[in-house]
């Protein structure tokens, strides 16, 4: 049995751009999870993406930042670029 999830997005945001099929929101790279993490393989059609450059400020906070604004306690870690 095969189960797809499709989920309708709304207007993109601020340093955002729509998408065909885009992962979770919460699964984009943000300033806690720099490079990403591991999600299920659900599409989200006409989702909305950070534009190039920018990431989420975190997963409960979705704005799209620039990295260099993410808070000064997570200097340390390193991006790596997709």
């Amino acid at each position: 049995m095969l189960v797809f999830l499709v989920v309708i997005a709304k207007d993109c945001g601020l340093n955002e751009i729509e998408t065909d099929c885009a992962p979770l929101q919460s699964c984009q790279r943000s300033c806690d999870q720099p490079n990403g993490m591991a999600c299920p393989r659900i599409c989200i059609i006409n989702s909305c993406i950070c534009k190039e450059g920018f990431i989420r400020y975190s997963k409960n906070n979705l704005t799209c930042i620039e990295p260099i604004q993410c808070e000064k306690n997570n200097s340390s870690i390193s991006f790596v670029d997709h």
